[in-house]
């Protein structure tokens, strides 16, 4: 995994320039900016309502930003829809799981793979199984029937299927147990470290600053802090702020 600062604009996968984004006549996002590295982990931290799910739902093209850019791999995507980023390599798995709780795994599975050639599916298939084991196991169970730890597997496992450069993550670990947490933090770890970028907004703050790469500091819709994870994890304010330590 990158061990490099602050990705440079030249070398990154996803860069967010000054985006302004929100619900109608409301702004939420006033300017943030980011920037991620191939293969790098970068977490995006802040207290509810900061603007964190509305920048991964702006990223991906669910929501339009009304100025600044984004580029994907070099590629202004801005305007581009959301299916359109799909298809260039960013895949986005929102806070709500959305497995088809009456179909299987494997059919769960198979929802991801609609635009990918079949001569392709076989290997990526293989890829989930290496990083979801537990779904190669259970691929005939019927997902509404598994943990919350096992779907969220499915609703990861089935956006890789679509082999993403960049995948969003939108509070995995929500209603999980830790040690489901613990589990799928690792998971989503060696998925990164096979080069995949991972942009991840979570409330667990310690544990995803932990293995990250890097990490922003949302207020109010605008950027407060950015650095090496390491640093923010022991930044004074964001401890008190976030992380419930003290000054």
């Amino acid at each position: 995994m990158s061990a490099m600062g602050i990705a440079v604009e030249g070398t990154a996968r996803l860069v967010g320039d000054a985006v302004v984004a929100g619900y109608r006549e409301m702004d939420i996002l006033h300017g943030v900016s980011i920037s991620v590295a191939g293969g790098e982990f970068v977490t995006i931290l802040g207290p509810n309502g900061s603007g964190k799910s509305t920048l991964l739902k702006t990223l991906c093209g669910l929501l339009p930003a009304k100025s600044g850019t984004i580029r994907l791999s070099g590629i202004d995507v801005t305007r581009a829809r959301a299916r359109e980023r799909l298809m260039a390599g960013m895949c986005y798995v929102p806070q709500v799981r959305g497995v088809f709780a009456t179909m299987s795994v494997m059919e769960n599975l198979e929802m991801g793979v609609f635009a990918k050639p079949a001569s392709d599916v076989s290997s990526a298939l293989e890829r989930v199984f290496t990083y979801f084991p537990r779904l190669a196991e259970r691929r005939r169970q019927i997902a509404g029937r598994m943990s919350g730890g096992e779907q969220q597997m499915v609703a990861i496992g089935r956006a890789l299927l679509g082999s993403p450069s960049v995948l969003l993550l939108d509070e995995p670990s929500a209603g999980l147990s830790p040690a489901a947490v613990d589990d799928l933090f690792g998971r989503i770890h060696s998925i990164a470290d096979d080069g995949v970028s991972i942009v991840l907004v979570e409330q667990n703050a310690a544990k995803a600053l932990e293995i990250s790469d890097r990490a922003y500091v949302l207020a109010d819709g605008v950027n407060r802090l950015e650095g090496p994870a390491r640093m923010v994890l022991h930044d004074p304010e964001v401890r008190r702020l976030y992380l419930g330590g003290g000054a």
